[in-house]
């Protein structure tokens, strides 16, 4: 059942590699472009993260993180997903996502390609450590229905289990690729400027794109595109893509509204049933 068990990331989602700029799909293909173009202005403390993008991408990412670490314990966030897994292209999907970092905690709660499922939770430390799911449709009659988060479900539904979600993860996840490139003396990643992208709602980004992959990694991954909230300095985008430019994963966390206040119930199973977040 397709539950998003396995969401992003991040690195979900959010992960490793990068494509160079001349892997545009044609209008034919199954996957479509990225809507992007130059915006925005430099304040100082943008133009000390630019000069890190361009000399020092590690470092750059280190400091994004540091900056999460710093100041988001929660956030809202509607998470856009279009990923290969076990060779097939599943239907884009668009999801509410509820997260808070302690204790480990996210809710979803389908908008557009929903599944099996309409909503799932996952709490760390609670529910027996699986996660709990309300099905779709006529599904609903079930009520709750618990699922393992490392099962086949959850493999056949996604490339990353709901355990791995997360903005910090997914960028953690890219640092710890490129820190192992950089002692092998192959990374190479380059700061492409200030973009806009459609799939963000326009929200002026960095994008850093990772080139010269000796030889695949994780699902045969050979380029990757990540784009950085400027204002927040988060990673918010990917874009990770294998032999020939197929799609292996897009990932945009789109309106991210950090530290929220969130409903009593929103990570229970009351208001899993109840849908409040």
């Amino acid at each position: 059942m397709r539950y998003l068990i396995w969401c992003l990331t991040g690195f979900l989602l959010l992960g490793c590699g990068l494509a160079p700029e001349s892997s545009r799909l044609d209008s034919n293909s199954e996957e479509t472009s990225i809507s992007e173009s130059a915006s925005g202005t430099t304040s100082a403390p943008d133009r000390d993260m630019e000069n890190l993008a361009r000399t020092d991408p590690v470092a750059f990412l280190q400091r994004c993180i540091a900056r999460y670490d710093e100041e988001i314990h929660s956030y809202r966030v509607v998470l856009i997903k279009h990923e290969r897994v076990n060779g097939t292209l599943l239907p884009l999907e668009r999801i509410a996502v509820a997260f808070r970092e302690e204790p480990f905690s996210v809710r979803m709660d389908w908008l557009d390609g929903v599944g099996q499922a309409r909503s799932a939770l996952y709490v760390a430390g609670e529910n027996n450590g699986q996660i709990l799911a309300i099905g779709s449709g006529w599904r609903a009659i079930a009520g709750v229905i618990r699922r393992d988060p490392d099962g086949p479900d959850a493999r056949n539904s996604s490339r990353f289990p709901i355990t791995r979600f997360g903005v910090k993860i997914g960028a953690s996840c890219a640092l710890a690729a490129w820190q192992k490139a950089r002692a092998r003396g192959d990374l190479d990643v380059r700061f492409r400027g200030t973009v806009t992208v459609a799939e963000l709602g326009g929200r002026p980004c960095w994008k850093l794109q990772r080139v010269g992959y000796r030889t695949p990694e994780d699902d045969g991954i050979t380029g990757a595109t990540f784009y950085f909230d400027k204002e927040n300095w988060q990673q918010v985008g990917s874009v990770v893509t294998g032999e020939g430019g197929k799609i292996i994963g897009r990932y945009f966390f789109r309106d991210l509204e950090i530290n929220p206040t969130f409903d009593p119930n929103t990570f229970t199973v009351e208001g899993l049933k109840s849908k409040k977040k």
